[in-house]
C-alpha cells in the first residue's frame, strides 16, 4: 500500500507499507581462522513486512523549472534474516557468529537501494514531466486546445536538452526581502524578479542510473521536442523599458492625439487586407495581422458553441500574448499542497527578450477561501493575470478588431444606403448618406487605455475606453474618429456540467472628443443604442447554450483531469475546480497537452 500526504510546511511525505523483499547473491573472499582461508558460497536475504517513508519538496533549477528532490528517505519496520549458503563446514559456524552483523548489513543496503532507486524513479518519472511544463504559455494556443476542432500539438516554449542540474534553490519567495521599484504610471505588475530568461535549448532526457544490489528498471518517455521559435523575441514590460533603452517610442502611436486631430485629407493607415483563403482548422493560424471577421464566419455566427465562438477572436495576436508560469512559492498543511505561480501577461515583440519589469504595486497575496468545498484540484486566479494580460495587450496595440463589409451582422449596419426595409447607419446619422450615399464604410476598433477587470461575484466586470475610427472601403479614405467608453458585464455561472455565459454593455457612452460630421454626442444616441443592442443580441445568440463542460473533460481525461466547474468568488478571485487521477496525471498520461 502507497500513502501520499502534505506536511508543513512545503513538503510531501510518501508512505510504501506492508511489502516483502528477498535477495539472493553470491559472495567470495577470505575469513582468517588460524590461515587465511578463501571462500564462496551464497548469501539469502529475507524480509517481511517492511515499509519506506520518504520526505519530497519542491525546488528550482537553474533553468527556473520545477521538481521534486527526495529530502529524506527512511526503512521502518519490518522482519529481516540474512544467512551464508554453501560455504562448507564453515555455513553454520559463520551464520550463528555473523547473524546480527549480516542483518544489520542488509538493512542498510537495502534502505540505500530502495531509496536510490526511489530517487531515480522521481527523476525520471516525476521531474521528466515537470521538465515539459513551458515557461510561458499563449492565450492563442490555450484557447485552441480547449476548442475540440485545434490541432492537438500547441507547444509554447522548448524544453532544454542538457539534464536538471537538480540544485537545492528553494521556491519560497520573499516578497519582503528584496528592494521595489516604483514607476508613475505603474498600476499593475508584481515585485521584480531577479533573473532574466535563459536560452531556451530543448531538453533530452538521459535515463536515471540507479545503484545498489537490487535494481529497479523504469520505463521512461522521451520528451518530443517542440515547434521551433524565434530567438529574437523580447517580453513587452509594463512600463515602457524596450521603448526606453532603444530611444524609440514612435512604434506606438498616440491614441489621444489621433481623437483629436484628423488630418485634412482625412487619410487612413491601411490596415491589411486579407485576400488568402481560410486555412483548414487542422493548421495554425498565421500571426501579426489585423483582425478580420470574415465572411466565412456568417453561419458560425449563429452556433452557439465555444469552438463557434472563437471565430470571431483573433487568435493572430492572441498567439503574441503569453502568461508566465514560473513557479515562485509552495505551501504545505495538513491537508493540502499549494504551488504559487506567477500568472504574469506579457506580449513577444519581434526584438529581443527583456527581464520582467519593476512595478509600484505588488500583487495581493492569494487566499484559499475556508468556505469552499475543496475538491482534487483547487486553482484560484486573481484580477492580476487578466489585468497584465489586457495592459501589455494594449501597449503592444494588440487590443482591435477590424469590421469589414462581410462582417457577419456588423458589416451591413455599416452602409450609408439601404431599402426602406433594411437597417443601416443613415437611419441614425443622415449625415452619412448625404456626404457618402450608397457607399460601405469599415471600422477599426482599438483601445486607447488598458482595460481593466474587476471580479466580483458571478459577474466580471471589464472598463473600456475605446476608439472606432470609420473609413471608406473602397478608397480607405477617414471619414471621421468616435472615441467611446462602456462597462462590460460578463456573468459566469456553473450549471451541473454547462458554463452559462451572459454579455451585457453597461453605461456605453460616446466622449466628447470625437470628429463625426461635426455631430455632437447627444445626437449619435440612437446610434449608440442600435451598437449596443446589436452586440448584446449576438452574444445571447452565441452564449444561447452555455458551454458545455464535456468537451473540456474529454480534453483534460488523458491527464487524469475531470468534472470541471468555474465560478466568480466575492473575494474577488476566479475558482476552477476538478477532480484529479494522481496516477494517471503522473504516470500513465501519455498524451499531447499545451505544454507538449
Amino acid at each position: 500500500m502507497i500513502t501520499l500526504k502534505s506536511l508543513a510546511p512545503n513538503f510531501l511525505f510518501i508512505n510504501v507499507l506492508m511489502f516483502d523483499l528477498d535477495i539472493l547473491g553470491t559472495i567470495s573472499g577470505n575469513i582468517q581462522i588460524v590461515l587465511s582461508v578463501p571462500v564462496s558460497g551464497g548469501i539469502m536475504i529475507s524480509t517481511k513486512g517492511l515499509s519506506i517513508s520518504a520526505t519530497l519538496d519542491l525546488q528550482k533549477n537553474e533553468f527556473r523549472q520545477p521538481y521534486l528532490r527526495v529530502a529524506g528517505c527512511e526503512l521502518r519496520g519490518g522482519f529481516y534474516d540474512a544467512k551464508v549458503t554453501d560455504l562448507g563446514l564453515l555455513t553454520e559456524s559463520i551464520n550463528m557468529k555473523y547473524r546480527q552483523e549480516m542483518i544489520g548489513k542488509a538493512r542498510d543496503v537495502i534502505q540505500t537501494t530502495i531509496c536510490s532507486n526511489l530517487d531515480a524513479i522521481v527523476k525520471s518519472q516525476v521531474n521528466m514531466r515537470l521538465t515539459e511544463i513551458p515557461h510561458s504559455v499563449s492565450v492563442g494556443k490555450i484557447m485552441e486546445f480547449l476548442d475540440g476542432e485545434a490541432p492537438e500539438e500547441v507547444r509554447t516554449v522548448s524544453v532544454h536538452n542538457e539534464e536538471p542540474r537538480f540544485l537545492p534553490v528553494p521556491l519560497a519567495y520573499n516578497y519582503n526581502s528584496q528592494p521595489t521599484r516604483y514607476n508613475q504610471q505603474g498600476r499593475y505588475g508584481q515585485q521584480q524578479f531577479y533573473y532574466y530568461y535563459q536560452g531556451r535549448q530543448k531538453r533530452s532526457p538521459r535515463g536515471a542510473k540507479s545503484s545498489g544490489v537490487a535494481t529497479i528498471t523504469e520505463i521512461t518517455r522521451s520528451a518530443k521536442p517542440g515547434p521551433k521559435e524565434k530567438d529574437n523575441d523580447e517580453d513587452y514590460d509594463l512600463w515602457s523599458h524596450a521603448d526606453s533603452e532603444d530611444g524609440n517610442t514612435s512604434n506606438q502611436p498616440s491614441r489621444l492625439k489621433e481623437i483629436s486631430n484628423v488630418s485634412e485629407n482625412k487619410s487612413f493607415p491601411v490596415p491589411p487586407s486579407i485576400s488568402r483563403p481560410r486555412k483548414p482548422s487542422t493548421s495554425l493560424p498565421p500571426r501579426h495581422e489585423i483582425s478580420e471577421l470574415d465572411s466565412q464566419n456568417s453561419k458560425a455566427a449563429l452556433d452557439p458553441s465555444f469552438s463557434k465562438l472563437l471565430t470571431l477572436l483573433n487568435l493572430d495576436d492572441l498567439h503574441r500574448l503569453f502568461v508566465d508560469l514560473d513557479f515562485i512559492d509552495s505551501f504545505a498543511g495538513s491537508d493540502f499542497f499549494s504551488v504559487g505561480i506567477s500568472g504574469m501577461g506579457f506580449v513577444k515583440s519581434a526584438r529581443r527578450e527583456l527581464p520582467y519589469p519593476p512595478s509600484e504595486d505588488q500583487p495581493r497575496k492569494l487566499k484559499f477561501p475556508g468556505r469552499i468545498r475543496k475538491r482534487n484540484l483547487d486553482l484560484i486566479i486573481s484580477d492580476f493575470t487578466p489585468n497584465t494580460l489586457l495592459h501589455q495587450a494594449h501597449k503592444a496595440n494588440l487590443l482591435k478588431m477590424s469590421i469589414k463589409a462581410n462582417t457577419p451582422t456588423f458589416g451591413k449596419l455599416l452602409r450609408t444606403t439601404c431599402s426602406p426595409d433594411e437597417v443601416c447607419l443613415s437611419d441614425s446619422v443622415s449625415e452619412v448618406s448625404e456626404h457618402y450615399p450608397n457607399r460601405q464604410l469599415e471600422a477599426l476598433i482599438e483601445t486607447i487605455r488598458a482595460p481593466e477587470v474587476k471580479i466580483k461575484k458571478d459577474v466580471m466586470e471589464i472598463s473600456i475606453v475605446g476608439l472606432s475610427t470609420f473609413y471608406l472601403a473602397d478608397t480607405r479614405q477617414t471619414i471621421g474618429k468616435i472615441p467611446f467608453s462602456t462597462v462590460v458585464e460578463v456573468g459566469i455561472k456553473t450549471r451541473g456540467t454547462l458554463l452559462q455565459v451572459s454579455l451585457k454593455l453597461r453605461d456605453l457612452r460616446i466622449l466628447e472628443d470625437l470628429d463625426f460630421f461635426d455631430i455632437p454626442a447627444d445626437s449619435l444616441n440612437g446610434f449608440r443604442d442600435a451598437i449596443k443592442g446589436t452586440v448584446e443580441n449576438l452574444a445571447r445568440q452565441l452564449l444561447a447554450n452555455g458551454i458545455d463542460f464535456h468537451k473540456f473533460s474529454r480534453r483534460f481525461s488523458e491527464y487524469g483531469l475531470s468534472n470541471f466547474t468555474l465560478e466568480l468568488l466575492e473575494e474577488e478571485i476566479i475558482l476552477i475546480q476538478a477532480d484529479v487521477d494522481v496516477f494517471k496525471l503522473a504516470f500513465d498520461s501519455g498524451g499531447e497537452g499545451i505544454g507538449k
